[in-house]
């Protein structure tokens, strides 16, 4: 698709965009990123979140009813100023773990963030891990693995490190409880969905990586395209 035909329409409006943000900033962002997003999206299948009208749509299957994967072809099909947000879905077999840390405290989340990560710094199957603000409240830990694992095993392998780990009874883990934060691991099954680098959330700020060092003092404001 080309450039909107309605590009001043507003598609977003809140406290980070108090004039609105626009289809044709949305669409101008996506071209922008459109290498990165291409990348972090290369062969999964996707969930995009499209605004009509402005109603939110989950959208998990294109016109032909196939799962929606994003090509260099097919980019400025699926790609318009109402579509705000992609997530990879996980596969039976992941090299990639996700931790969700979910609460609405976003102090609370820095802290529960950095405390998660410091436990998964002692697991000798990750390799390496990013930080990831997730564009609303919260972030999420990337674990990248050194081997191919089974999606459930993956999922039972972190509830079993954290529910050890000396913050257990700090949080909880899989499950909800008011005020607490939880690490949530039911990212990992089977078409379980995470937002991508670089993806917009639905509150139209950026899912960005952030160094360890920086997530103190990180603020939503630096997420603002």
């Amino acid at each position: 698709m080309s450039f909107p035909v309605h590009p001043d329409t507003i598609i977003i409006k809140n406290q980070f965009y108090q004039e609105g943000l626009s289809e044709a900033q949305i669409w101008n962002y996506y071209q922008k990123v459109k290498p990165s997003i291409l990348k972090h999206s290369n062969s999964i299948d996707l969930i995009v979140f499209i605004i009509v009208n402005q109603k939110l749509l989950v959208v998990r299957k294109n016109k032909d009813g196939n799962n929606i994967r994003l090509t260099k072809e097919n980019y400025d099909q699926v790609v318009t100023g109402r579509t705000i947000s992609f997530h990879a879905t996980m596969k039976p077999q992941e090299k990639i773990a996700i931790v969700d840390i979910d609460t609405d405290d976003f102090d609370k989340a820095k802290q529960a963030t950095e405390d998660c990560y410091k436990v998964l710094e002692r697991v000798q199957l990750i390799r390496d891990m990013n930080i990831r603000f997730t564009g609303k409240s919260s972030f999420h830990i990337q674990c990248n693995l050194i081997k191919k694992m089974a999606i459930d095993s993956i999922r039972f392998m972190l509830e079993k490190v954290f529910n050890s780990s000396e913050i257990s009874d700090k949080y909880t883990v899989s499950k909800s409880r008011r005020k607490v934060p939880n690490i949530d691991l039911f990212r990992n099954t089977v078409k379980g969905g995470f937002i991508i680098e670089d993806s917009l959330a639905i509150t139209g700020l950026r899912c960005m990586n952030i160094d360890i060092k920086n997530l103190s003092s990180f603020t939503k404001e630096k997420a603002i395209i």
